[in-house]
């Protein structure tokens, strides 16, 4: 399921320092992870201030906090694959009937 950490359970190291590499892997993947999410969702914050003339960061936080509940929402990868015929309707759903709608209050 995660191939990096198959990999670094495979690995050995010649010096016995970690019993198991994995724990030296996870020790630098978990804030990695976590700082790219925080970056993502300052950018999508950003993103939305600027696209809907947004002036307080709350709104604009506020406004995608719907779109991380759903995407929490599996609890592992086989629900991740149930649930994704009902995201694609969604994005398409997005793509032809919000989008042409704000282009047209953009022409405005």
């Amino acid at each position: 399921m995660f191939p990096t950490l198959t990999l670094s359970k495979a690995y050995k190291l010649e010096v016995q320092v970690f019993e198991r590499t994995e724990s030296l892997f996870m020790t630098a993947w978990i804030p990695i992870t976590f700082t790219n999410l925080v970056l993502i969702y300052l950018i999508v914050i950003t993103c939305e201030k600027e696209l809907l003339s947004i002036k307080k960061t709350i709104t604009a936080a506020l406004l995608s906090f719907p779109i991380i509940y759903i995407a929490l929402y599996p609890k592992d990868i086989y629900e991740v694959f149930d649930f994704l015929p009902l995201t694609n309707a969604f994005v398409l759903g997005l793509a032809f009937i919000y989008m042409p709608i704000i282009i047209l209050v953009e022409l405005i």
